[in-house]
């Protein structure tokens, strides 16, 4: 009896984790299907990072410069997350280094001036970002 509870259980919980994985994925940008990524990027962090450079007053030049710089981040992070000879600890700091090197490339595009309105403007997002985060971790209380 207690064994055919543990059974039911564990097919349940596995059905339900069955639903939420194919729901997720099905949710998933059609993009994201389309390149096979595991992961969208998150649409928050996407939006934050277009008011950025749209506050940047980018010439028609730098944006195909950051267009290019942005695609071929995107297909590296789809390459990254497909090789599955990476171990999770190799993943995560070619990741790393991916965007080291795509935030280099960013800057080298960018004026002074740009990259000093840039840099602050990330500053504040950490900054708002960090808030939110102690907020939720203190209950949603502090805001």
């Amino acid at each position: 009896m207690r064994k055919n509870r543990f059974v039911s259980v564990a097919v349940a919980a596995l059905s339900a984790a069955a639903i939420l994985f194919s729901t997720s994925f099905m949710a998933a940008p059609p993009a994201a299907q389309a390149a096979g990524a595991k992961h969208a990027a998150k649409p928050h962090r996407v939006n934050q990072l277009e008011r950025i450079l749209r506050a940047l007053n980018l010439t028609a030049e730098q944006k195909d410069q950051l267009k290019a710089i942005r695609k071929s981040n995107r297909e590296q992070v789809v390459a990254i997350r497909k090789d599955t000879t990476l171990a999770s600890g190799q993943r995560k700091a070619k990741m790393k280094d991916l965007r080291k090197d795509t935030r280099t490339k960013l800057m080298a595009v960018l004026t002074p001036e740009q990259k000093a309105k840039f840099k602050s403007m990330m500053k504040e997002a950490r900054q708002k970002a960090r808030a939110a985060r102690k907020a939720a971790a203190n209950g949603g209380a502090a805001q």
